[in-house]
């Protein structure tokens, strides 16, 4: 077994993706973390991870496959467990949470391919261009509530009404497109310089 730390990213060592290593990898770190508690209530993950450990009494091997899963899924990287963790490299022990929850995911993509949510979810840049293209369509759909029904089904979004996207963007654009350099010189002109008078002194 190594240490997810001391193999890296994804694309830096065979074992990263090796589900026997991962599985050794992760009893370690959750019988680390189930003896310190820290995190205890810093994110639902943490929180869902020991509250099965203690529902095994305390049994790591007991974990079942679908409480594992939903650690897994309920961490989203943002690190915070990462500055308060008194067991990160350089320590012994070298626990790096996020990084296990990293290499869960890309184990669970080799086996099972990444489902249509995480595709679509995970670009928003393309999101954001098809709801831009189309606003009328997009708001139309976030308050179908039939839409919202199949999209909390088919890719976990959230069945309650979404934010409404602007439809008038030319009159946004327009509002916020600078002005040319020779508006800005007219209007920082006298205007009885331009009609032939004598500015006021």
């Amino acid at each position: 077994m190594s240490h997810s730390t001391d193999i890296g990213s994804p694309g830096g060592s065979p074992e990263f993706r090796d589900p026997a290593d991962l599985a050794a990898e992760s009893a370690r770190i959750y019988d680390i973390c189930a003896g310190c508690r820290r995190c205890y209530n810093l994110c639902p993950s943490f929180t869902h991870l020991l509250d099965a450990i203690d529902g095994h009494d305390g049994e790591i091997q007991a974990l079942s496959a679908a409480e594992d899963r939903r650690t897994v899924d309920l961490c989203f990287g943002c690190k915070l467990c990462y500055p308060l963790c008194p067991y990160t490299p350089p320590h012994r022990w070298g626990v790096d949470f996020p990084l296990l929850m990293q290499r869960a995911k890309v184990v669970r993509a080799d086996r099972e391919g990444i489902p249509l949510r995480d595709r679509l979810l995970g670009n928003p840049e393309l999101l954001g261009r098809l709801g831009s293209a189309f606003p009328r369509v997009a708001n139309w759909a976030n308050r179908n509530r039939l839409l919202r029904w199949g999209m909390e089904k088919t890719l976990g979004v959230d069945r309650r009404p979404h934010p409404r996207g602007s439809v008038d963007q030319a009159a946004w654009r327009s509002s916020t497109r600078p002005r040319s350099s020779s508006t800005l010189l007219a209007s920082a002109w006298p205007r009885s310089a331009c009609s032939g008078g004598t500015a006021s002194r």
